[in-house]
């Protein structure tokens, strides 16, 4: 019998330009007749175009002759397949057996992960087709004997077998339903939930083109114009000066806000003026143009959920950083490219297939394609998954809560900025100015009260804020010192104001001081933005409402992303925010304020320091007195002290951590008490300047007034006749009554002592008298019955020895604000209302508004100086002064120990000898009067 065996070397390919096996064919000829070595005939044949049949004619002698195989021929081997396979390179051979391996294990339960597990086939037909091109391979390359042929036949017997009596395309396809529909349940809270979908903006804000900023209100315009002058000056550049060059310009330090530049000017933020250099973009007005450079168009984005959802249906063998790259940068390019056509993932996925590179141009420059061969091949991994659910899930109504078909949906994120440019924009380029209407920190937080108002009485509660403003930071540098600006382009910008929010944003704002010495926002590229690519930013916003945390779901689809583009600044940071509240409650904040309201009261060389090192000069200084000065001094330490508190628990927490990272988060926390502060300061001199009254808001009583209101007076809240009453309700049968005998001869006693001290107008014996009296009349009621609470209050009126009150400020009205509907309309919004005021053209949206400033304004501000979300912070004293700073009235407790249902609550007794500096909850505060007549 002859057997010919067919080998294959390696050797390049002429016909197909690639490394794969060879087109040499060796073959060997053995006659088994005729035994010894010089029996076997090599023949070495050149597979061309014209001789490819040759060697297709000597596989179907070879099977022909040899009948166990000729069934491999008929049902396994075709042209086609054969075609295919001398076109296959070693890699990719080795890549199909790695998949096949990976799901035949996953068919054998031996691989469990938490997510989609078998998403490297979506159908059965593509696993069988890669199982046949592995025997193929197998046959073709790899037998050399009719035994090794015989054990493929085998195999392929028992694989089809297996197929046919194991159900193993319907098992199949009902893990693979279940797979994703366990991979779609989880992390549904990262779901954007929308009324209607897909959501294609027909109406957009519009703006009014400015190229500087407009001052509001136009009153201050000469203070914002001097707040806005610099004195800084830039430095004389040498020749070696690399501000020549935009690559050597230095990447930009968010650590030190500023870039790591060897130009000294570009590391100082500010532009040079001897050199015609690259650092004067600004200057030089070289922006990128609408149309040309830029585009502002309909911007999509997906939320982290379908992030997710994508993420894992995407071939298992890719890596994680390749599958983010193509998500963040490849398919959200093709999102926006689509314009109105982005919110649909499939035309997105066919659109990254029309314009990828083709398998053969791999090694070409991938520069002139828009995507590449891999982003082909995940594209492919998203629509096939796409078409299996719409196979075997919808179109079966099988998906009774929409699961599958909300699986892959992309938002609208309104109008955003899309590069245009065939270059691109390179790092380190300017891009414009942020310019907008801009505000002192008093104007800005009295709009957006306003507005709060004005959308809670039109019932728009629910609607997200806006977040277009931005803070113009004065350099720290400066002589003239650290200070906040606040731009906001909502009604007057330019296309900078357009940029959507990233978490992992390409563009940055910098505070730059230009040519002519005025501070300016520019917009920069922080990293390389190809074309396509959507221009962003980050907003770094803060919020104090969970309702809104809880709504800001981030569209990004960033690796970065962190899912929410309003940060909670309360309970986001809990940790933090409980550190202050431990170093310096309410009572703590009362107590470095009313020392600070003292007279005679100067700031020492230590406070000069400090003021010095967070650069608190004549900007923040001017319009400052003493007393406020004082407070700044003592609100410094606290923020230092919470900052070292911080920093040693986050070192505590993260032992392996780089200390640096640690340190930088700790003065992120740090830098915005600051700007709360510096915000605080610039109301509170407002509300001076208004009033033309520049007293501090707490005054000290003094000694003789102390007297009068504790016991002299017999107004109905004074002390002493609090006692009185309460003893006279204390039935003559209660156990250890004589302690009440004891209480109203003490009082009696006092009051002639008191007398006797008076007339020598020695209040200081009288007032010392009395707290004695208190001490021991407390001691005397804690010995009866229902009487613990009122003993308390005794004992801390005894030894309570500064009093003080509030001084009245004359209240005042602010300049109107106009309302205007670009104030207060999202997109969400116009289009709800559009049908409903197409005739009026939302007029009634405009409306003239004015805040009121009440008496108690400075203190309440004063008081909450680390949050602005209070439109009347006054109006926070009435509670949190309650129980701390402010006792309950003794005749209160009359009505309610006679109350046979009364008892004792332990929670108030814990809350009195425990818990001093913590205000009375409003459950408990409702059965006790405050009303007193000592401040």
């Amino acid at each position: 019998m002859r057997v010919i065996i067919i080998n294959r070397k390696y050797k390049r390919c002429s016909i197909f330009n690639t490394y794969e096996y060879s087109k040499y064919i060796q073959i060997q000829d053995y006659n088994n007749e005729k035994k010894g070595r010089n029996n076997k005939k090599n023949i070495e044949l050149k597979l061309n175009e014209n001789n490819y049949n040759i060697f297709q004619n000597y596989i179907n002698v070879f099977y022909q002759q040899n009948g166990d195989v000729f069934y491999f021929q008929k049902q396994i081997l075709n042209e086609n397949l054969i075609n295919y396979l001398s076109q296959t390179q070693i890699f990719n051979i080795d890549k199909i057996r790695e998949r096949v391996f990976q799901f035949i294990n996953i068919l054998k339960n031996k691989i469990k992960k938490l997510k989609v597990k078998n998403n490297i086939y979506y159908q059965y037909e593509k696993f069988d087709l890669d199982i046949k091109k592995l025997f193929n391979f197998t046959l073709i390359f790899r037998c050399q004997s009719m035994n090794s042929y015989k054990y493929i036949n085998y195999l392929i017997q028992q694989y089809e077998q297996n197929v046919q009596n194991n159900n193993i395309i319907n098992k199949f396809i009902e893990m693979k339903k279940n797979d994703l529909f366990n991979l779609l349940n989880i992390d549904l809270c990262n779901k954007l939930k929308v009324k209607k979908w897909p959501i294609i903006p027909q109406y957009y804000r519009n703006y009014e083109q400015i190229e500087d900023f407009c001052i509001q209100p136009m009153s201050w315009e000469n203070k914002i114009q001097e707040k806005i002058r610099s004195e800084k000056n830039p430095s004389k550049c040498d020749n070696k000066c690399v501000c020549e060059n935009l690559e050597k310009m230095g990447k930009f330090d968010l650590e030190k806000s500023t870039w790591k530049s060897k130009c000294p000017n570009r590391g100082n933020r500010i532009e040079c003026k001897d050199c015609n250099c690259k650092n004067q973009s600004i200057s030089k007005k070289e922006k990128k143009i609408i149309g040309q450079d830029v585009e502002e168009n309909v911007s999509w984005g997906i939320d982290l959920y379908t992030k997710k959802n994508i993420f894992y249906v995407i071939n298992e063998c890719a890596s994680d950083k390749d599958k983010n790259q193509f998500i963040q940068f490849q398919l959200l390019k093709a999102v926006n490219l689509l314009k109105e056509n982005g919110w649909d993932i499939q035309k997105v996925c066919q659109f990254i297939i029309d314009n990828s590179q083709k398998k053969c141009q791999i090694g070409q420059d991938y520069r002139n394609y828009l995507f590449s061969n891999q982003d082909k091949k995940f594209s492919k991994c998203i629509l096939n998954c796409i078409l299996f659910m719409q196979q075997e899930v919808i179109s079966k109504n099988l998906d009774k809560n929409n699961i599958f078909q909300e699986a892959f949906r992309i938002h609208t994120k309104g109008i955003g900025l899309t590069c245009i440019n065939s270059q691109g924009i390179q790092k380190n380029e300017f891009i414009t100015e942020y310019v907008g209407e801009i505000y002192e920190p008093w104007r800005w937080f009295e709009k957006q009260d306003l507005l709060k108002k004005f959308i809670k009485e039109n019932n728009q509660q629910n609607i997200l804020p806006d977040f277009w403003n931005i803070m113009l930071e004065i350099h720290k540098d400066d002589p003239k010192g650290y200070d906040i600006l606040f731009i906001d382009p909502i009604i007057k910008g330019n296309f900078s104001s357009r940029l959507n929010h990233s978490c992992q944003a390409n563009c940055g704002t910098v505070p730059v001081i230009n040519n002519e010495g005025k501070y300016v926002i520019g917009l920069y590229a922080m990293q390389q933005i190809s074309y396509g690519e959507e221009l962003t930013f980050d907003y770094m916003a803060v919020t104090e409402s969970k309702q809104e945390h809880n709504r800001a779901l981030c569209l990004c689809g960033s690796s970065k992303c962190r899912g929410k583009y309003l940060e909670l600044s309360t309970t986001g940071i809990k940790e933090y925010n409980q550190i202050l509240e431990d170093i310096s409650c309410f009572l703590h904040r009362t107590y470095i304020l009313e020392y600070s309201c003292r007279k005679n009261v100067q700031l020492n060389a230590e406070d000069e320091q400090l003021l010095e090192s967070e650069s608190f000069r004549s900007n923040i200084k001017q319009g400052c007195p003493i007393w406020l000065l004082k407070w700044i001094c003592q609100s410094l330490r606290i923020i230092n002290q919470e900052y070292n508190i911080f920093l040693q628990e986050l070192r505590n927490k993260n032992k392996y951590t780089n200390f640096r990272i640690l340190k930088y988060q700790a003065q992120t926390k740090k830098d915005n008490r600051i700007q709360n502060l510096v915000i605080t300061i610039n109301k509170v001199k407002y509300f001076i300047n208004k009033t033309n009254d520049p007293k501090p808001p707490l005054q000290q009583l003094n000694q003789e007034y102390i007297l009068n209101i504790l016991w002299l007076n017999d107004k109905q809240y004074s002390i002493k006749e609090g006692i009185n009453e309460i003893l006279q309700n204390i039935p003559d049968n209660e156990t250890n009554y004589q302690y009440v005998i004891y209480s109203r001869n003490l009082i009696n006693s006092i009051d002639k002592q008191v007398q006797i001290y008076n007339s020598f107008k020695q209040y200081s014996q009288s007032l010392l008298l009395i707290r004695f009296g208190l001490l021991t009349i407390s001691d005397f009621l804690q010995q009866i019955q229902n009487q613990q609470i009122t003993s308390s209050l005794l004992h801390f009126h005894a030894f309570t020895h500064i009093y003080f009150t509030n001084y009245a400020y004359k209240q005042f009205t602010s300049e109107e604000i106009l309302i205007q509907k670009g104030d207060v309309i999202n997109v969400e919004l116009y289009e709800e209302k559009q049908s409903q005021n197409q005739e009026q053209g939302l007029d009634n949206f405009l409306k003239k508004l004015s805040k009121t400033y009440q008496s108690l304004f400075v203190w309440g501000q004063l008081n909450i100086w680390y949050k602005q979300s209070v439109a009347n912070p006054g109006n926070l004293l009435s509670a949190e002064r309650r129980g701390t700073i402010v006792y309950p009235c003794l005749q209160n407790f009359i009505s309610i120990q006679n109350d046979k249902k009364y008892q004792c609550s332990k929670s108030i007794i814990n809350q009195i000898q425990k818990q001093r500096n913590k205000y009375w909850e409003v459950e408990e505060f409702k059965k006790y009067n405050f009303k007193n007549n000592n401040g």
